[in-house]
C-alpha cells in the first residue's frame, strides 16, 4: 500500500492472513512520528502505539494470539494523514 507521496512511504502486513501475530512494516523517506491503532471488526480499539520513524525500513510487531477471529483495521497517523490496511487474524 503506498501512502501519501508515494515516493515517501510504503505499508506492508505480513503474514496476512495471520494467526497469532503479525508486523506492520513501514518503508519510510524522512524521520516522522507515527501513530498506530488497530481496530477489531466492531470498530473496538484492540492496540495503540506511538512509533518513531527512522529513514528506511521500520517494523513494529503485534501479538494477536488472544483476539478473536476476524479482520483488524490498522490506521496510521502520520503528519496528520490516515491510511487504512485490512489485516485478517486467524486463530
Amino acid at each position: 500500500m503506498k501512502f501519501a507521496n508515494e515516493k515517501e512511504l510504503q505499508i506492508v502486513v505480513y503474514p496476512n492472513p495471520a494467526k497469532s501475530d503479525f508486523t506492520l512494516s513501514i518503508n519510510n523517506a524522512d524521520n516522522k512520528q507515527a501513530d498506530i491503532v488497530v481496530f477489531d471488526p466492531l470498530g473496538k480499539l484492540v492496540a495503540q502505539r506511538k512509533v518513531n520513524l527512522a529513514t528506511g525500513e521500520n517494523s513494529t510487531h503485534f501479538d494477536s494470539d488472544e483476539w478473536p477471529r476476524g479482520i483488524y483495521h490498522i490506521r496510521i497517523i502520520i503528519d496528520d494523514a490516515d491510511s487504512f490496511e485490512n489485516t485478517v487474524i486467524l486463530n
